[in-house]
């Protein structure tokens, strides 16, 4: 399982996504300076990604770093899976042994595999962008106290 540049997603992550394996994509498919175009496409439009990912992967982290690393981590699984989605060589079509043959992909369109990936990645461009700061983004109580301010059984305020 080989990270891609800058390491906020893994080859095997991509792989998953696309529903392929390592026989079927080789790793020469993602030497390709993907990692490059992820950063690059990251600096036009989220200078600060690096930070975010280091507020991430810090021992304690808010809520706000959690969701904003996790959604960083998503568009970059997202957008280098619509970069591979469209290389259409990258994927075979049939699988053979010699004994045993497979026709893959036989009733999919691959030119909407790649739409979907591209709407996924999307998605989590503007969800990075809504949360330009990260800390402003309260989590849910999971639990909590409370005490009742009216003694029912009394009839007086607590």
């Amino acid at each position: 399982m080989a990270s891609i540049s800058p390491g906020y997603t893994t080859t095997e992550k991509v792989r998953a996504a696309l529903g392929v394996t390592d026989n079927e994509v080789l790793d020469e498919f993602f030497n390709q300076d993907l990692g490059t175009a992820l950063e690059l496409d990251l600096l036009d439009w989220y200078p600060d990604h690096a930070v975010v990912w280091a507020a991430y992967k810090a021992p304690v982290a808010s809520v706000g770093e959690r969701r904003a690393g996790m959604t960083l981590q998503l568009f970059s699984l997202w957008f280098c899976t619509a970069e591979i989605a469209t290389l259409w060589l990258a994927m075979p079509q049939r699988i053979s042994d010699g004994k045993d043959d497979m026709r893959r992909f036989a009733d999919v369109d691959l030119k909407a595999i790649a739409e979907n990936a591209a709407d996924k990645r999307d998605t989590y461009r503007d969800q990075l962008l809504l949360l330009e700061d990260p800390d402003t983004i309260l989590g849910y109580a999971q639990i909590g106290a409370a005490s009742p301010g009216f003694d029912p059984v009394t009839g007086t305020q607590a």
